[in-house]
């Protein structure tokens, strides 16, 4: 009778569970940042940052000081959506693109160090599938936002010819991602500074772009 009752109460549980499950996946239509390799530990090669902005049409988004809400407003919607906390909270905007020959997707994120304003932290930017299309939570970016381009003018599409003359060699390899790292003092303060580029090659060409900036006392 036991083990009856204990596989009874077990189905219950199945069935109360999963349409939880499933209704909130359909209420959040979660669209996360891809998950990027493991950045612990890379080597610092670069003697400036690779960048420090990303430019959305002639809005320039500047990592540390730009806002989500300010991003938010110019494209005149998208929904900051958030997962995580502490140390993995993460908050971003997703949007959108079709204007090129093949869709983009980018993610503009902020993180704890970002505070209650959700300064931008990091940006990332993938080649996306030829049937991805806009969404509500991941609508089209606005013609007055387009094109996008990191402030050094390395896009998406951009060959490793082009990234060597910017950067050289990478600081480090893992798997098909080429990392640039840079680590030092902010002049102005004395504080530190951690900047990195993250480009994933495929055949010759970039297919995804990450970029962060983070600066603690």
């Amino acid at each position: 009778m036991k083990r009856a009752a204990m596989g009874r109460w077990l189905c219950i549980m199945l069935i109360l569970l999963v349409p939880r499950s499933l209704n909130a996946a359909s209420v959040t239509g979660f669209n996360p940042p891809p998950k990027m390799p493991n950045m612990d530990n890379l080597p610092s090669t670069l003697t400036s940052p690779p960048t420090s902005k990303v430019l959305l049409g002639k809005l320039v988004v500047e990592f540390e000081r730009t806002t989500l809400g300010e991003v938010q407003k110019s494209a005149g919607g998208g929904s900051i959506q958030h997962r995580g906390d502490a140390g993995d909270s993460d908050d971003w905007l997703c949007y959108t693109t079709l204007s090129r020959e093949q869709p983009e997707r980018i993610w503009i994120s902020s993180g704890e160090l970002g505070g209650s304003n959700h300064t931008v932290g990091s940006f990332y930017a993938a080649v996306s599938s030829k049937a991805t299309k806009g969404s509500a939570h991941c609508p089209e970016l606005p013609a007055q936002l387009r094109p996008v381009s990191l402030g050094n003018a390395l896009w998406l599409g951009s060959s490793l010819d082009q990234l060597k003359e910017l950067f050289g060699e990478p600081s480090t390899k893992r798997g098909n991602w080429w990392f640039y790292s840079y680590s030092g003092k902010v002049p102005a303060n004395g504080f530190d500074q951690i900047a990195i580029l993250g480009v994933r090659v495929t055949n010759g060409k970039i297919v995804a772009l990450f970029a962060s900036q983070a600066t603690t006392n």
